[in-house]
C-alpha cells in the first residue's frame, strides 16, 4: 500500500450502497445494483482455455487479440 492512499472495503462499500438508497427513496428515485463477487468469477476462470485464445486471436470476429511476436 502507498502512504496515503485510501482504501475502501466491504464495510465502505455497504455503508455507500445504503445511503444511495436512503437518498434515492427519499427523493422518489428507482434504485438498480449489480453485484459481482470478483474473487469468485476469477476462481472459475479456465485459464489454460483463455490464454489459448488469447495467443491464437478470435477468427470470425471484428477483433483480434494477437501480439507481436505470437503466430
Amino acid at each position: 500500500m502507498v502512504s496515503g492512499e485510501v482504501v475502501c472495503g466491504t464495510r465502505d462499500a455497504i455503508a455507500a450502497m445504503s445511503v444511495l438508497c436512503d437518498r434515492s427513496l427519499e427523493h422518489n428515485n428507482k434504485v438498480y445494483v449489480c453485484y459481482v463477487d470478483y474473487e469468485k468469477a476469477f476462481d472459475r476462470v479456465n485459464w489454460d482455455k483463455l490464454m489459448t485464445s488469447a495467443r491464437n486471436g478470435y477468427p470470425g470476429t471484428r477483433f483480434n487479440t494477437r501480439y507481436p511476436g505470437t503466430r
